[in-house]
């Protein structure tokens, strides 16, 4: 071999090894900017009722009666009230332990929401698991103005669905902005249920607490979609086609309806709902076929607004769009949480689907007693009545969510 020949190879191996090195320092590069824009937050958690020993809350919610007074529901059945600038409860709005059943770690008592006229009728809605058969209930109560307590024995029991696991409930509550109320109901892990029309599993469903019908304690809402059906499709469907929706909520501007919808193999959906729509689940799985189905018919199916990887987001959390006035950062958006990974927030307008969203707290921590430290298991968001959010930790804190 010449010496020519020799050098020549030797400055191509260089060149090589000058790109190489160049390729490694880039995706260098990128993992730092991707791991600063998760580290660096763009909110913080500001944590309230600190010394309030709760076990496994799962919610949150405001009383629309000019109290100032919050609720939050314990996975086990109690109620507490409070204040969000106390550092202990005020009392127990109600005990629901002697009803609620666990049987699987996502039984318990699910939701509450307040009547939009609460402060002159004081009725008050909760979702909860119940045995004996395994059963969905939905449930009214009434606080007493005197005492702030409700008793467990004036329950009426508005909806009752019977269930073959004690997986995907659902659960969620939200009232309209007319007065009816949205619930949302898992499949049950009974994957043809959403599709299923003459089933409430896998559905939004969209009823009026305000009057009786035909023996129910609810009445039908004449504007629902298919109340002329007569294919034996339930009349109180909004909508269908989802998986485990946890979390529901109407944008106090707008009015519409958001979903945080649980995925499955792959995606997390967010969904705005359309009256009348069918959101694919188990055909489709975010904007793609599921992977049992490759090759799905989409036609009639509305893709979500935001569809996220596993890599990205795991067992999504519904939020609300953000009409507040703390967290500029987010002003406009629809901000929803990761039970493992943090709180996001994504923009609402006609963009598309959304599958990257922006980061606002990557992993946070407790900083509450016991859990101290450890990384916030998020159960659920909530709104107060400006427009303001929390974060509920299973662990066992709350926290208001405040620009960084």
């Amino acid at each position: 071999m010449s010496s020519g020949h020799a050098r020549s190879k030797g400055r191509r191996w260089l060149r090589y090894l000058g790109w190489g090195a160049l390729a490694f320092l880039g995706l260098v590069l990128i993992f730092v900017l991707v791991r600063a824009v998760l580290i660096w937050p763009r909110a913080d958690l500001e944590p309230i009722l600190i010394d309030e020993p709760l076990e496994l809350p799962t919610h949150l919610a405001q009383m629309p009666d000019g109290s100032g007074e919050m609720a939050v529901t314990e996975k086990a059945g109690r109620i507490l009230r409070f204040r969000p600038d106390a550092r202990k409860a005020a009392g127990v709005l109600i005990d629901l332990t002697s009803k609620v059943v666990i049987e699987g770690w996502e039984d318990g008592l699910l939701a509450i929401a307040f009547h939009p006229r609460f402060a002159d009728n004081g009725q008050f809605f909760v979702s909860y698991n119940a045995g004996n058969p395994r059963r969905l209930i939905f449930s009214r109560f009434v606080m007493d103005p005197a005492t702030r307590t409700a008793d467990p024995a004036g329950e009426v029991q508005i909806l009752v669905i019977p269930r073959a696991h004690p997986n995907h409930n659902g659960g969620s509550l939200a009232f309209a902005h007319d007065g009816t109320l949205f619930i949302g109901t898992g499949d049950g892990k009974l994957h043809d249920s959403s599709q299923d029309r003459t089933s409430l599993l896998g559905k939004i469903l969209r009823i009026d607490v305000d009057r009786r019908e035909n023996g129910r304690p609810y009445a039908i809402p004449p504007d629902n979609p298919f109340i002329k059906a007569h294919d034996g499709t339930r009349p109180e469907i909004w909508a269908y086609g989802l998986r485990n929706p946890w979390r529901i909520s109407v944008d106090r501007q707008t009015g519409e309806l958001w979903v945080g919808d649980v995925g499955g193999a792959d995606y997390e959906e967010v969904n705005r709902i359309e009256k009348g729509g069918n959101y694919g689940w188990r055909d489709m799985e975010g904007q793609y076929c599921h992977t049992d189905n490759p090759g799905c018919d989409q036609s009639g199916m509305i893709p979500p607004v935001g569809s996220f990887s596993h890599v990205l987001i795991r067992s999504l959390i519904g939020g609300y769009v953000y009409r507040g006035s703390r967290l500029i950062a987010a002003k406009g958006e629809y901000v929803f949480g990761s039970y493992f990974r943090g709180i996001y927030s994504m923009p609402i307008g006609d963009t598309g689907v959304v599958t990257m969203p922006d980061v606002l707290i990557y992993r946070p921590r407790s900083q509450h007693k016991r859990n101290e430290g450890k990384e916030i298991r998020i159960s659920s968001l909530a709104e107060d009545l400006d427009g303001e959010l929390y974060v509920v930790d299973l662990n066992g804190g709350l926290y208001r969510i405040v620009e960084k």
